[in-house]
């Protein structure tokens, strides 16, 4: 593994779509649903570090730990914020943060850990299961 910048940050804006809502999830209301925000963190995550591993590795998301603070209507503009804040040689620790852009309200909040694999071991332990 390359050297990794402890505090390196990355942001990405998106607006809540109908597929992204607890009702796509099974739920009840048109607003966005934790599973959803989780998906869109871990990738944003798994974004900041690619550029950082050789080519020969990958992450996996390994562990969740979230709160969800408010509800965000579909349509909505959300700011997503992942900084790496841990790093060794098999586990990558990001704190995250999403803000209502229209209200700058903290909606969902915590910590991604990523376990740093070898790309074709990892494709082995798949395809042996």
């Amino acid at each position: 593994m390359m050297h990794l910048l402890i505090g390196a940050e990355q942001k990405k804006t998106i607006i809540v779509t109908n597929e992204q809502t607890d009702e796509a999830w099974g739920g009840s209301f048109h607003v966005l649903s934790s599973p959803a925000l989780i998906g869109s963190v871990e990738m944003l995550c798994a974004e900041l570090i690619c550029d950082q591993l050789e080519a020969k590795e990958t992450t996996v998301g390994v562990k969740f730990d979230f709160l969800h603070l408010a509800p965000t209507p579909t349509g909505r503009a959300i700011e997503i914020i992942v900084k790496l804040v841990e790093a060794d040689e098999k586990m990558l620790t990001f704190s995250a943060e999403v803000k209502d852009t229209k209200n700058n309200t903290v909606v969902f909040k915590g910590f991604h850990k990523r376990a740093v694999v070898q790309r074709e071991l990892f494709i082995q332990k798949i395809l042996n299961t």
